[in-house]
């Protein structure tokens, strides 16, 4: 069993396919779904995918919510996008050759190619700290496990084999680590494993589900959603004792957490006032605002109507 008293000390020497339905709410069902934000590594902007244009495809935005631009356009579904450590290259899934699976673009969303012909069906991309490999979810049959590759497409290796599906994987800001849901113990949960698939340990328990981890930068919190409160919302955990604060509390559905490289602030997603939109607030849970939200936006700017490509 891993020690996480261990862990946290460990750390301060030093952290799409979608969920099932009947899991996590599909958050902004319809023409105006968001998926998976995520961070540029200055902490300046935030990658997310929407159907805001039509379909799915994947826009970049500052944080203040303003400079709104796309960056990919193709008539395939487009999401789950994630910047490498050096904010060179974003890898994202798309189906636009048939089965969803990785590709690579530059920041600017131009070079498309795809990552390896060798991963097959994959989702939910995450960067090693160093930018040379990623992990990710493959599908092969009706399971879900989760694989290591390097960054150039090269050396694919499977890290979980179990019979309940792995997913969403989320390596520690120090790499020695992967969070990610399994539904091993008969519900969603977060489990911890060594970054070599070797140990496994569940850090959630119970009933209710739990999903999404992201890690605080200084490796000693996960950030994630639950339905532990009878609604689906934003909890952090600390690793090494068995304290969860409860950040959001609006009966809206909350998911999707991403930390800031600086620790600062939460992104998430939310279908606050009936409306999908992508939000942040202070890590302790404070200071909840909107970033962007919706699609048509009657009165134009940054909040919504069709995105021209960028350039």
């Amino acid at each position: 069993m891993l020690k996480l008293g261990r862990l946290v000390s460990l750390f301060g020497a030093a952290v799409l396919l979608p969920l099932p339905a009947s899991t996590i709410s599909a958050q902004g069902a319809g023409a105006c779904a968001y998926e998976e934000p995520a961070w540029s590594p200055d902490g300046s902007r935030l990658l997310f995918s929407s159907m805001r244009d039509g379909d799915f495809e994947i826009y970049s935005v500052r944080r203040s919510g303003r400079d709104l631009q796309r960056l990919t356009n193709h008539p395939a579904s487009e999401s789950v996008a994630a910047w490498s450590p050096d904010g060179r290259l974003i890898v994202f899934v798309s189906n636009r050759e048939g089965a969803s699976t990785l590709y690579l673009m530059n920041s600017r969303g131009n070079d498309v190619r795809l990552l390896s012909a060798d991963i097959g069906r994959a989702s939910s991309p995450a960067w090693s700290p160093d930018g040379r490999t990623m992990l990710f979810e493959g599908r092969y049959g009706e399971n879900r496990d989760l694989f290591r590759v390097d960054a150039n497409g090269r050396n694919v290796e499977r890290l979980t084999t179990h019979a309940a599906n792995d997913f969403r994987p989320a390596p520690s800001p120090n790499g020695e680590w992967i969070a990610f849901n399994s539904k091993r113990s008969g519900t969603y949960q977060i489990h911890l494993m060594a970054s070599d698939g070797a140990t496994v340990e569940q850090l959630t328990h119970g009933a209710s589900n739990s999903a999404s981890p992201s890690w605080s930068p200084d490796g000693r919190r996960i950030a994630f959603m639950s339905d532990r409160g009878g609604n689906e919302d934003i909890y952090v955990m600390t690793l090494g004792d068995t304290s969860v604060a409860r950040l959001t509390t609006d009966p809206a559905v909350d998911r999707a957490p991403r930390w800031s490289p600086d620790g600062r602030d939460i992104a998430f997603l939310s279908n606050r006032g009936g409306r999908p939109g992508l939000y942040l607030m202070s890590s302790d849970g404070s200071k909840q605002v909107l970033v962007i939200e919706g699609c048509a936006d009657p009165a134009g700017g940054d909040h919504g109507g069709p995105v021209p490509t960028r350039s």
